[in-house]
């Protein structure tokens, strides 16, 4: 009896560990399900008083924190950064989520969303960029927001979705301080697929030492595009590390959705070594 309780111990320590991922603290979220700005995709095209915004996150799939997003810039007719009740949007602009995610997760954390390059208000094809960064200083403002480079100089870490490139059918390319991540270049190494619609992002962001996300720390990540095959990578993390924005040039509206960001937990190893330990104990006490 003693040694089919010691097992049963031992199996439900293991499922919990091989569902730690599906369990992992969600820190904060986004549906962008509601109404903030004034310009094109709100029906406000010409207005001389329109704005951007994007109020503050809804949490609405998961997590607690909660702040304003930071915007900009702002103008008086339609290319504004704003949320249309379903969707976000940037145009020759950007957004700024003021909260620092290294600070709830030593052990690392995720960013997934949705993006499209084409906002469904003005569909199409051409040219152009959307972009996601790590790591913008905490003491940036709308001020500085100034246009659709706002992520790939800002921010420690970067991506750029746009059109086709050298063999990509969508081009992905990778930013560290402003500049190409080394090893790679203007033809990235992830092709996304098709530029023209909707696709699922799915990065994590590990230090190599736990809780160490300096500017000469290194922080080995992935991405994973609808759910396909990881690509592997490694970048150095900085101020603020933890910190997350969203960007695109002019030409038209670009969309973002489904903003979830969430705490790694503890390694899996450590807790299989524990596990490990545990099924030895209880094999001496029957012995």
């Amino acid at each position: 009896m003693k040694r089919q309780l010691g097992y049963l111990v031992v199996c439900i320590a293991t499922m919990a560990l091989l569902t730690m991922e599906a369990s992992a603290t969600v820190l904060y979220s986004d549906s962008f399900s509601r109404i903030q700005g004034s310009g094109d995709p709100n029906g406000k095209p010409a207005d001389p008083n329109n704005f951007s915004a994007w109020g503050a996150n809804d949490n609405a799939l998961g997590g607690s924190a909660v702040n304003t997003w930071v915007v900009g810039p702002s103008r008086g007719g339609g290319a504004n950064q704003v949320t249309n009740g379903n969707l976000a949007s940037t145009i020759e602009g950007g957004a700024f989520y003021k909260f620092d995610a290294t600070t709830f997760a030593p052990n690392g954390f995720s960013v997934e969303f949705d993006f499209n390059r084409f906002h469904p208000f003005n569909p199409g094809t051409g040219n152009g960029y959307s972009a996601v960064g790590i790591g913008v200083d905490l003491s940036k403002t709308a001020a500085d927001i100034g246009g659709g480079a706002f992520t790939t100089n800002n921010a420690d870490f970067a991506l750029l979705f746009q059109q086709a490139a050298g063999g990509n059918t969508g081009n992905t390319q990778f930013f560290q301080d402003g500049a190409f991540l080394p090893g790679t270049g203007a033809t990235g190494p992830v092709d996304y697929g098709n530029p023209t619609v909707g696709h699922n992002v799915l990065l994590k962001l590990i230090p190599a030492v736990a809780g160490q996300y300096g500017a000469a720390d290194t922080i080995n990540g992935s991405v994973s595009i609808d759910g396909g095959t990881p690509f592997n990578f490694s970048v150095l993390g900085g101020t603020d590390f933890g910190t997350l924005s969203f960007s695109s040039n002019g030409f038209v509206h670009r969309s973002w959705d489904n903003v979830i960001v969430r705490a790694i937990p503890e390694p899996m190893s450590i807790g299989l070594a524990g596990i490990i330990g545990m099924l030895g104990l209880v094999v001496r006490k029957r012995s």
